[in-house]
């Protein structure tokens, strides 16, 4: 009895065996502009925009790189390959929140191209 109710729970996690996985595509896409800057320490936070090729992507989050009193920050991307979308290029807003940051002139690199970044330099209380 014990057997069939195990094979039974086997088979019924195995439903999701044909389901197709979700494949997505991850990049960093370039800040084109700071809307704003709200420093509170020890924490500052930067509303900024960011340029789409296409309006099917979407924000997937914020890889900041600390180097002493400079901050590196990556927005990444991702988009399903596989949807329909039209290419036209299209923006989005994203908040970036660093904390904690250490007191003095700051220096906060927004990547645009493997080449540029929007920088920014910040006097820290």
């Amino acid at each position: 009895m014990y057997r069939l109710l195990i094979i039974f729970l086997l088979l019924m996690g195995c439903d999701n065996a044909n389901e197709p996985t979700k494949i997505t595509r991850r990049t960093f896409l370039p800040v084109v502009e700071l809307l704003s800057i709200n420093k509170q320490p020890p924490a500052v936070t930067f509303n900024t925009v960011v340029e789409m090729p296409a309006p099917c992507w979407y924000y997937f989050r914020a890889n900041i790189t600390r180097q002493q009193n400079d901050f590196i920050i990556q927005l990444q991307y991702e988009t399903d390959p596989q949807s329909a979308c039209s290419t036209f290029i299209s923006y989005d807003t994203v908040q970036v929140l660093i904390d904690p940051v250490p007191n003095g002139s700051v220096t906060f690199r927004f990547w645009k191209s493997s080449i540029s970044s929007l920088d920014t330099t910040i006097d820290i209380p």
